[in-house]
């Protein structure tokens, strides 16, 4: 998607390292029992090399996986636009990785959490230009305020002998995970309080029309 920088996933096979190392072993055999300094030495060896290759393939084909392509640089014709997709693929990029180095089950779950809302709040903001403007403290310090403690908690776990002002930062940042959750949660929220408006209104006129014309909410009078 746009704003969370999802490519296609694309099907790649990755050929298993079983067949050089088969290569390899003939050539060893030979140079370790077998004369090598005649031409028909070589083109034997070359041959031995080709069949077992083949061979060795077919037994160990390698195995199939799959990548994600990354999307090209947004393009909406609206520059502030797209610095704010690059910026948000950029947080999303580095949300994953805190979120495979860190193995504290509830900062990963909360940063599950983080990175779904965060996500959405992108791919509203792509799909809604007039509403960038409302996430500019949300981008310019809730997230890189956010993703620098959490980096300093990965540093702090990364170490072997822990004193009480390591254990004392850890906790803090861990406390403090669910009040940037809410906060994410009440920005995301927050996006929709125009459109929110817009269907009441429209709910009134609407409502004001049909009893105009005798029409109640529970039904014709």
């Amino acid at each position: 998607m746009t704003a969370k920088g999802r490519g296609a996933l694309k099907k790649v096979k990755k050929p298993s390292v079983i067949p050089i190392y088969g290569i390899g072993a003939v050539w060893l055999a030979w140079c370790l029992t077998l004369p090598l300094y005649k031409l028909w030495h070589f083109l034997l060896l070359i041959a031995l090399s080709a069949g077992g290759y083949v061979g060795l393939n077919k037994l160990f084909p390698g195995t199939t996986v799959y990548v994600q392509e990354p999307e090209p640089d947004p393009d909406t014709g609206n520059a502030a636009l797209d610095e704010a997709i690059r910026q948000g693929r950029s947080y999303l990029a580095e949300m994953k990785r805190l979120n495979i180095a860190i193995t504290d089950r509830k900062i990963t779950q909360n940063l599950d959490e983080m990175e779904r809302i965060t996500g959405q709040i992108f791919d509203y903001v792509a799909q809604h230009p007039d509403q960038l403007g409302q996430i500019r403290r949300f981008m310019n310090y809730y997230l890189p305020t956010t993703l620098k403690l959490l980096n300093s908690y990965d540093e702090l776990a990364r170490q072997s002998a822990r004193g009480e002002n390591i254990t004392q930062a850890m906790e803090k940042i861990e406390d403090m995970l669910d009040t940037v959750v809410l906060a994410f949660r009440k920005q995301q929220d927050s996006l929709f309080a125009s459109q929110v408006m817009d269907i009441t209104a429209e709910i009134s006129v609407l409502e004001s029309m049909m009893a105009g014309e005798g029409i109640g909410t529970d039904g014709m009078d």
